[in-house]
């Protein structure tokens, strides 16, 4: 059983809305967007609790579907929260083995224990760190409270970025750089071999990009169809062979701002257009939980 923690539970409010009406937007750097503003609406807005105030991350668990694994980034305690598709807090598990630079994204997905989280420690806004990390941890028991990490590490061939953005993808793992010391470049991390292992540069996504464009979380469908980026205020779908390839030209994009979300920095998505979304806290308020539902192609 999941630990469960008294947190006055918050219920979502699950009047739908539609997102407001956009125009076609011409392309960033070399490639062309196609917005359309009614591929996504939002189903669901509500809170997380407080100690998941820095949201970095977001996973769905593949054990227990019903379960979101979120963390925190840097500065805090190596632990992951369980949350329920209403926001509220149902596990607290510390990641045993593990520290935190700067954790900046989680992924759920297969392993030799079942079912796994990757935790990506990959975090670099000045661009100093020799390798970044990996933690691989079983996806926690109902009722445990801690788990143990193992860790892969790897450096960029071209020297040091900042990511925060990892996804897997037909058993692989990917990480997109954020575009802060210059273009957003994808990554494949090696499963063998020595470590730190050095990540195989697979394909420029684009330019380096304003502020407002850096890529801030990634995920994919688990049917291995999509690939979902998130920036400050969009969403991003791109077929995956054609982002593998580094073809960036042909992506769905859904304006986000409509959420209110100050920072978000995470993004989960299904094989059927449900997409969940979190935002660190803003001062005095509380990080912030979504559900959108996206109908694509």
């Amino acid at each position: 059983m999941v630990v469960l923690v008294a947190t006055g539970a918050v219920v979502l409010d699950s009047r739908e809305r539609s997102a407001p009406a956009g125009e076609a937007t011409a392309g960033r750097g070399d490639s062309a967007y196609a917005s359309d503003q009614d591929v996504c609406r939002v189903v669901a807005t509500g809170v997380l609790p407080d100690v998941a105030r820095e949201t970095s991350g977001l996973a769905r668990g593949l054990r227990n579907p019903a379960v979101f694994w979120t963390h925190n980034d840097s500065g805090n305690e190596a632990e992951i929260f369980g949350v329920d598709e209403s926001g509220a807090l149902v596990a607290r598990v510390r990641v045993e083995g593990a520290s935190i630079v700067d954790w900046e994204d989680i992924e759920a997905g297969p392993c030799h224990h079942g079912s796994c989280l990757y935790i990506a420690d990959t975090g670099d806004n000045d661009g100093k760190r020799a390798s970044v990390v990996v933690y691989v941890v079983p996806e926690p028991e109902p009722g445990a409270t801690s788990v143990a990490a193992n860790a892969w590490q790897a450096r960029y061939p071209d020297g040091p970025a900042d990511s925060e953005s990892l996804f897997l993808l037909d058993g692989e793992l990917y990480l997109i750089t954020k575009g802060r010391q210059g273009p957003v470049r994808l990554y494949r991390l090696p499963r063998d071999g020595e470590q730190p292992a050095t990540l195989e540069y697979i394909a420029e996504l684009g330019p380096k990009p304003s502020t407002g464009e850096r890529i801030g979380a990634a995920t994919a469908t688990p049917d291995g169809r999509w690939v979902v980026l998130r920036t400050p205020s969009e969403l991003r779908f791109y077929r995956a062979d054609r982002l593998l390839a580094g073809d960036t030209g042909d992506a769905i994009v859904w304006d986000a701002t409509s959420l209110g979300h100050p920072q978000g920095e995470s993004v989960e998505i299904d094989d059927e257009g449900n997409v969940w979304l979190t935002s660190e806290a803003e001062k005095s308020g509380q990080p912030a939980f979504a559900h959108v539902s996206c109908t694509l192609p």
